[in-house]
């Protein structure tokens, strides 16, 4: 009997002796090889684009109602644009050509200062000015379709009293008709815009465009700015009614 409890005695000392040793290899293995820890990836920063984007997003979500005054200047002529925007509308008047326009939801309506009776802009052979007068969220629009765009942010400016963050982009062969309306003997070859954003107050003071063009194998270039001002009049009276699907305003 006791030598059975001795040689039990014996294996279960070798037992627990082989289960230190393994311990003991897993410990040294652990020290020379601690074990790797994946490292988490830091969240890409925006880029300029998608700053400048995001900006322009939250002021379009505020500016619902402003001033607006667009200018388009190129060889031997120079149109002028004043008016005001309420949110889908837009009104004002061209006062060298004694001319009113409204829009509305991409409707596009003129009369003679001195009459009564709105008009369809292509019924009065005005068809290409909804390339001129529109808003700025309509040009943003229209420049997000550039496949060649680059992005730099410039130095701050004070505008209208605010203080303005700069931006210039840049688009290599954007679409000449949507742009400026001209026919197809014109080829819009470079296009530049230059933005003022006021980022505190989520606000567009101003947005200005150089136009590099071809018209008839002639190189061109053609200004436009347009200022927008955050005290805005109201809508005159009479304005022609629009549709909306299912609408009518």
């Amino acid at each position: 009997m006791r030598q059975a409890i001795v040689r039990l005695t014996g294996k279960v000392k070798k037992r627990y002796l082989f289960f230190f040793l393994v311990l003991l290899i897993l410990a040294g293995s652990f020290l020379l090889w601690p074990p790797q820890t994946q490292e988490q990836e830091e969240p890409a920063l925006p880029t300029m684009f998608e700053t400048l984007a995001g900006q322009i997003a939250a002021a379009g979500k505020k500016m619902e109602n402003y001033g607006l005054t667009i200018e388009e200047s190129g060889p031997g002529y120079e149109i002028i644009f004043q008016g005001q925007v309420n949110r889908e509308k837009i009104y004002g008047k061209l006062e060298a050509y004694e001319l009113e326009v409204f829009s509305a939801y991409n409707q596009y309506f003129a009369k003679n200062t001195s009459a009564q009776e709105w008009q369809d802009l292509n019924a009065l052979g005005l068809g290409d000015l909804p390339a001129l007068i529109c808003t700025p969220w309509q040009l943003w629009e229209k420049i997000l379709a550039a496949n060649e765009l680059t992005v730099e942010a410039g130095k701050e400016r004070v505008v209208n009293g605010a203080l303005c963050q700069t931006y210039f982009l840049e688009i290599q062969h954007p679409d000449t008709c949507l742009i400026t309306g001209f026919p197809e003997n014109a080829t819009l070859e470079k296009l530049q815009v230059y933005l003022w954003l006021d980022v505190e107050n989520d606000f567009i003071h101003r947005m200005a465009l150089t136009l590099d063009m071809v018209v008839d194998g002639e190189n061109i270039q053609l200004n436009r700015v347009l200022q927008m001002d955050p005290q805005a009049k109201a809508l005159p009276a009479g304005l022609p009614p629009v549709e909306m699907p299912g609408v009518a305003v």
